[in-house]
């Protein structure tokens, strides 16, 4: 019985140590000017559920658009899911007219 015992303790164990070593970890930034600093260098280890990286960029110009304006964008990275990356692509596909 104790055989058993031992056994199953050790499986809790190894299973809580893959856990941990296959955590999805994403660099973290919002809405930063550029992808230096912060955007390569921050590191966040993500929570359950959450699956992917999300990047996003805005941009445009300000305060009113203006032919020959310098453009400004700002980028943000989080940890996310698969559904609320593809709600935001979606959602954000239509407007950009650059790749």
């Amino acid at each position: 019985m104790a055989v058993i015992k031992y056994f199953t303790f050790l499986v809790f164990i190894i299973s809580g140590l893959l856990t941990t070593a296959y955590a999805l970890e994403c660099y973290v930034c919002e809405n930063q000017e550029d992808n230096n600093e912060k955007c390569v260098k921050t590191i966040k280890t993500c929570e359950y559920g959450q699956d992917v990286c999300l990047t996003e960029i805005k941009w445009g110009t300000m305060p009113y658009w203006s032919q020959g304006a310098k453009k400004q964008y700002y980028i943000s990275k989080r940890c996310s899911n698969k559904t609320e990356c593809a709600t935001t692509r979606q959602r954000n596909m239509p407007l950009c007219t650059h790749i």
